[in-house]
């Protein structure tokens, strides 16, 4: 059963358990910018050390083992920044694919609470509307009738269709 309230009310927790979320693992448009200037940074300071600090076409094959294990050695460095915020954008996605979940689990839970809420009532008011006849004339033979106003029943039925009474084998 999917309605605007039911919509309304998936928004309305999301957002809530989006503010259970510690606000630094918290996707946001400025913190994702911030991710993202973070890593050119990164980028950037690699690239730089890399073409500045190390020279590469020397003669000496010693000098150009040592330049390698530098490059290596700034590649290292830079990743550790990296993987700390791929990292967090991941928690991030996580928590926030979580809240998501949480809140689809509690609206569908609600539309079917409601859904059955609307269905009890509906059989209720089905019956409550419903004449009693006075007296229906009960036919001998095989076959079952209401223990209450005597009309007769398919076998397959549990509630008479006259006056909405259970039959109870």
């Amino acid at each position: 059963m999917v309605t605007k309230a039911n919509d309304e009310l998936l928004q309305e927790t999301y957002q809530e358990n989006l503010k259970k979320i510690p606000p630094f693992f918290r996707l946001t448009k400025k913190s994702l910018i911030t991710a993202g200037c973070v890593l050119a940074v990164i980028l950037i300071l690699l690239v730089v050390f890399i073409f500045v600090f190390i020279p590469f076409g020397s003669a000496d094959s010693l000098q150009n083992l040592e330049n390698l294990v530098n490059l290596w050695a700034y590649i290292i460095v830079a990743a550790i920044p990296v993987l700390a915020v791929v990292v967090w954008f991941l928690i991030c996605r996580y928590l926030d694919g979580k809240a998501f979940r949480e809140a689809s689990e509690f609206a569908l839970k609600h539309a079917q609470w409601e859904e059955e809420r609307l269905k009890e009532s509906h059989r209720e008011l089905q019956f409550e509307h419903i004449e009693q006849p006075a007296a229906v004339p009960v036919k001998s033979g095989k076959g079952r009738t209401c223990p209450e106003c005597g009309a007769p029943m398919m076998p397959m039925e549990s509630r008479c269709t006259v006056c909405g009474a259970r039959y109870h084998d």
